[in-house]
């Protein structure tokens, strides 16, 4: 790996951080409606979480019940090809 591609995925960490807030965004908001913690599919479903991240592309798979992975994937400009893919737990009560 160069200097390069190193760059492109510690942008695409940014990214990725982004993603998790939008997840916990959405739990949250799911909690303080239902008064419970919802499921990682069902956060997955929901229509407000986007995908599109500026130049990133931002992709959310369920894993499990408690958690959701995020793969955050360059696709413009500088960043292009850059890739990063990290978890995020749901919270527990």
């Amino acid at each position: 790996m160069d200097l390069i591609d190193y760059a492109r995925n510690r942008a695409a960490y940014a990214a990725l951080a982004e993603g998790m807030a939008r997840v916990n965004m959405i739990a949250a908001k799911r909690i303080l409606q239902t008064g419970s913690i919802p499921s990682a599919a069902s956060v997955v479903a929901d229509s407000a979480l986007n995908t599109d991240a500026g130049d990133f592309s931002l992709s959310f798979a369920a894993n499990g019940e408690g958690s959701v992975n995020i793969t955050a994937s360059g696709t413009a400009g500088n960043v292009d090809g850059g890739s990063v893919t990290g978890n995020v737990g749901l919270p527990v009560l």
